[in-house]
């Protein structure tokens, strides 16, 4: 079951994330998702160049409009979130520019660049005030998807605390919202 919580080592974390990561996405019925295969609590100490070439195939190969990632200033002081944020925010800059990775032109893929970049911010009003911007936030009500939330959220057990967190944060928002901040848009914004 998703909510059985058994400790982990740092030796496992990497393998029980993926299972509890497979796990959340089968609550969630999402059908296709991948794992790059970094090593857990360690992306800020892999090649980054190789993991915004990684993104940067994903952005070309998907060609999504909109990319979404983890807000770069510290979420939560955890340094896997912030190299993904910075890597991807610089993938999302590079992908539309043939110049960058070009062996991925040579695979058959071309430049694309997605029309707008968000930053996911996390429930947490004291980091929401500290970002100061002239970008708007987008607030996305998600009261129809609460339930999907804390189910998929259970499914990662051997993050228990973090669990509670969440779970006490969704509970504890009397709108039901989440908010994304525009980091990065092709298109005039209207103000």
């Amino acid at each position: 079951a998703c909510d059985d919580y058994q400790p982990v080592s740092r030796d496992q974390a990497g393998t029980v994330r993926l299972q509890e990561l497979a796990g959340a996405c089968k609550a969630l019925g999402i059908r296709r998702w991948e794992a790059l295969g970094y090593p857990d609590g360690r992306l800020a100490h892999s090649n980054r160049r190789s993991l915004e070439a990684e993104l940067v195939k994903w952005i070309r190969t998907l060609r999504p409009q909109v990319v979404v990632t983890c807000y770069p200033e510290g979420e939560a002081g955890h340094p896997d979130h912030d190299t993904v944020a910075r890597v991807t925010t610089k993938a999302y800059l590079g992908a539309g520019h043939a110049r960058r990775f070009p062996e991925h032109l040579r695979e058959g893929l071309t430049p694309w660049q997605p029309l707008k970049l968000y930053y996911a911010i996390p429930p947490d009003p004291e980091l929401a005030s500290k970002i100061r911007t002239k970008r708007p936030f987008t607030v996305v009500d998600t009261s129809a998807y609460i339930e999907a939330k804390l189910r998929a959220m259970r499914c990662h057990a051997s993050q228990k605390e973090c669990s509670e967190t969440f779970a006490a944060a969704v509970y504890s928002n009397p709108h039901s919202t989440e908010s994304f901040h525009l980091a990065h848009s092709r298109l005039p914004c209207v103000e």
